[in-house]
């Protein structure tokens, strides 16, 4: 009876060790499958990113044509029609590079002319925009280009 018993036991025993071996990789599954959804929503956020980037970065000369012609006209629907390009733009996190009467940032400008000299003692301050920068989501589309001048 005792060899039963301890037949029993042992068996009792594996079987508990196997329920907890299961159990261990039961957890691990659904972490990793965690895991693995989690990852697979971020590839999917950062590829339709990706793709509104290359989007807007193709309509840009379109808004500078319609910014142009809006300056060089007195056409109310081009005005309008600018106006809602930039408006939509801002909605999807479009934004521009504020550069007018700021010191030069060569991460987010470029200097396409400058006044004065360079020197030591004098600050590159930006005193025209040629052309609008645009930032989507912390990533620099295009750089502003700028007239700088030394003070």
């Amino acid at each position: 009876m005792s060899d039963k018993k301890e037949k029993v036991n042992k068996e009792v025993e594996e079987l508990k060790t196997q329920v907890i071996e299961l159990e261990d990789k039961w957890k691990r599954s659904m972490a990793d499958y965690h895991n693995f959804k989690k990852r697979a929503e971020q590839d999917r956020d950062s590829l339709i990113s990706f793709a509104n980037m290359v989007l807007i970065k193709n309509l840009i000369p379109v808004i500078d044509n319609l910014q142009l012609a809006s300056k060089h006209t007195e056409d109310v629907g081009i005005k309008m029609i600018s106006t809602q390009f930039e408006e939509i733009l801002k909605t999807e996190g479009v934004t521009k590079v504020e550069a007018i009467d700021k010191d030069f940032d060569a991460n987010t400008m470029e200097a396409v002319e400058k006044d004065g000299e360079e020197g030591l003692d004098k600050k590159a301050i930006v005193t025209e925009v040629t052309k609008d920068g645009y930032v989507f989501q912390d990533k620099i589309i295009r750089p502003a280009q700028v007239v700088v001048t030394y003070k």
